[in-house]
């Protein structure tokens, strides 16, 4: 009965700002090293800065102990022209639950995001991670509140919800939904379409015993948010 109960809850609870952002789980392996690459590509017919925008992540995570990982991340971005650098991140990941022992997996990622120059205000954010499996599903959320800090930085909290849920249909491979919901600052109220909201497919898998793949379509099915964006990761564990 809680089973169930929690699933719902997980459903009912998720309703990104950023656009190469992903759902993570919260699992921690001691000495394993992970090599992370991103990318994704915007297009938005009505908002020029996203149109043709394409961003990149290096992600270098390594597990220090078993609940708790170090992660240091370069982003690039390139919009109509050479790519630049965009953030330097340093990440902080701590697992709490895991399935073997607990039947769902949670955990925190504590999150400092350096933004380049003129790309000012830092952002940092902390993850909730909550999830579980149900048979061949998986139901993932990620729940996230951040604060600018520095120049160009403005009171009050950013609020976003993550969802997924993906079904296991051959082997490794899994299909599923993906939601991404920005409710912005949470000080200043806002209409849904002036909001962030996305939704599309996902697919993941595994290509080797350590290469594994994670890509994806949204679209924005508010005003605000960026009309379609096509994603892929790889991740290659050590």
């Amino acid at each position: 009965m809680f089973r169930i109960a929690f699933i719902v809850w997980l459903l009912l609870a998720t309703p990104v700002w950023a656009s190469i952002g992903g759902i993570g789980n919260a699992q921690v392996d001691k000495g394993v090293l992970t090599v992370h690459w991103r990318t994704a590509y915007a297009a938005d017919d009505s908002n020029a800065a996203n149109d043709g925008r394409w961003r990149n992540r290096l992600m270098l995570d390594y597990g220090v102990t078993d609940n708790y990982a170090f992660g240091v991340y370069v982003q690039t971005d390139r919009s109509r022209g050479d790519g630049e650098f965009e953030a330097l991140m340093i990440d902080q990941r701590f697992e709490f639950h895991t399935v073997a022992e607990d039947g769902f997996y949670s955990g925190i990622r504590l999150r400092y995001t350096y933004k380049d120059g003129d790309k000012k205000p830092d952002n940092a954010h902390v993850r909730f991670i909550l999830g579980a499996p149900l048979g061949n599903w998986e139901v993932r959320t990620n729940q996230l509140v951040a604060h600018e800090v520095g120049e160009g930085s403005r009171g009050g909290m950013l609020y976003e919800s993550r969802m997924q849920a993906t079904y296991a249909y051959w082997g490794s491979h899994r299909i599923g939904l993906e939601s991404f919901n920005n409710f912005g600052n949470l000080s200043a109220s806002s209409s849904f379409d002036s909001q962030h909201h996305e939704i599309g497919p996902v697919f993941q898998g595994r290509i080797t015993d350590r290469l594994s793949y994670d890509a994806g379509y949204r679209t924005g099915i508010s005003d605000a948010a960026i009309d379609h964006v096509f994603r892929l990761f790889l991740v290659q564990r050590f």
